[in-house]
């Protein structure tokens, strides 16, 4: 799929092939889809070969693909009737009309057809990917909502209705009538509750691989997560902390206080620092928020730091490096749990309830509450209450969550429910803007995936 978009080399297309060939798969599942403009990069002679487009580019991309194949039929491999989320853009809305019009005339050309999405879906957990735009490095949203005919949780749309009845219209008139709709899926609302334990990150580090330089996640055997990167600063007046090769987002903290973040996102590379105490620990926090999965650019996304660090133009030195896959986080210790009707934070050397400063001022942090279920059925997480970080409903990872938007919900399907009691875990990234109040979550029962937040952005 999409080889011609990053290269030309036939003898790797070949073996390829030929390992399909010999796990048995069969010749009739074998074709190949690129894009118009790279079908002679990424198609071999004895497969058939597909085109992929988005609307509006049916009548160009057929021709293309006539013109390089006259005597094979015509096929999109990719018909793009919709469009993924970035995090820090909105929400993809396309044009049903123009769409179902294509789609019409498409199958009036007697071609066939592949909707890419028809149902929208999740990359649960941190497996999204990014692109690489004009604009720079661009990550994925958990939701793959994608504007498709089904949405994330499998309902059909406006859009839905629009392709169903072209489709009809261009069936056999003898062939049986389209079947009726199954019965919807129970979508159900989680009144609001509270998160009242938490545990501090730093509380719970694994034991760190001492390096006199920087490493990635991969040279440490980690794919995704998050990797801690801590060292010491020596007492200066100030100056700039740089960051060459950072890869993804980091959030920096001198003395476990948090100091501010830097977004490949937003091609930063540094943060000025105020005064510096001497032998004040820096840690930096390292986000892989997702790898570039197309073109050359995949081949350079090793995550964590990729380059080194500098302060007042002195490279640091002397790392220990905590890997965070955050693959299972049922071990993370609740260092302090609140009564339900309390609304403070608890000092974690009192016993009693009293106004302290919250966990969120203290850097990362793990929050566990707990919900009860009468019934289930599909709902969205409202995470709005969160800066950065994560959710585990039940040991699932259910994906990222970030405050800048568009997404603010989490899509939570009924299977990874229970009847009775629920845990949920978030891990929150806090920065300066971040309330100061004890988080809560609901669950809504439809999503909310076109909200941006950009305050506090640079």
């Amino acid at each position: 799929n999409e080889y011609g978009s990053f290269d030309r080399d036939h003898a790797y297309m070949s073996a390829i092939r030929d390992s399909i060939r010999r796990a048995g798969l069969g010749e009739v599942l074998l074709y190949t889809a690129d894009g118009p403009s790279q079908l002679p990069d990424g198609t071999l002679p004895d497969l058939p070969a597909a085109v992929n487009f988005g609307p509006g580019e049916a009548p160009n991309a057929f021709a293309a693909l006539h013109a390089f194949r006259p005597e094979q039929p015509i096929m999109a491999g990719e018909y793009w009737d919709g469009w993924f989320d970035s995090w820090g853009h909105p929400h993809a809305h396309t044009d049903s009309a123009q769409q179902t019009a294509e789609l019409d005339w498409m199958l009036s050309q007697g071609a066939s057809v592949s909707l890419y999405m028809f149902h929208g879906g999740t990359t649960f957990g941190f497996m999204n990917g990014a692109n690489a735009t004009r604009q720079g490095y661009s990550p994925q949203t958990t939701s793959y909502d994608y504007d498709s005919p089904l949405d994330e949780s499998g309902r059909p749309t406006k859009k839905f209705f629009a392709f169903r009845n072209v489709i009809s219209k261009h069936r056999d008139p003898a062939a049986a009538p389209l079947p009726d709709l199954p019965p919807p899926q129970p979508i159900i609302s989680i009144p609001e509750f509270p998160l009242t334990g938490y545990a501090l990150l730093t509380r719970n580090l694994p034991a760190p691989t001492a390096s006199e330089n920087l490493r990635t996640m991969e040279s440490l055997g980690q794919s995704y997560g998050y990797i801690l990167y801590r060292t010491f600063l020596h007492a200066a007046e100030g100056g700039d902390l740089v960051i060459s090769g950072l890869h993804d987002f980091a959030a920096v903290y001198v003395n476990q206080s948090f100091v501010g973040t830097i977004d490949r996102r937003l091609d930063q590379d540094r943060l000025t620092l105020e005064r510096v105490p001497d032998f004040a620990i820096l840690d930096i926090l390292v986000e892989n928020t997702g790898r570039i999965n197309f073109s050359k650019a995949l081949l350079t996304e090793r995550k964590g730091i990729t380059g080194n660090v500098a302060f007042n133009g002195s490279d640091l030195s002397g790392w220990q490096i905590f890997s965070l896959p955050t693959n299972d986080v049922s071990h993370v210790r609740t260092l302090v749990e609140l009564p339900p009707d309390c609304k403070c934070w608890l000092d974690v050397e009192h016993p009693e309830p009293k106004p302290v400063p919250a966990p969120r001022g203290k850097g990362p942090v793990f929050y566990r509450g707990y919900f009860s279920l009468q019934e289930l059925g599909d709902t969205f997480l409202d995470t709005r209450a969160f800066t950065k970080g994560a959710v585990w409903v039940n040991g699932h990872p259910l994906g990222r969550i970030w405050r800048i938007g568009p997404q603010q919900t989490l899509y939570l399907p009924a299977p990874f429910l229970r009847l009775g009691k629920n845990e949920v875990i978030v891990f929150d990234i806090p920065d300066a803007q971040s309330p100061q109040t004890p988080p809560t979550l609901r669950g809504l029962p439809e999503p909310i995936l076109d909200e941006l937040h950009l305050s506090g952005q640079p």
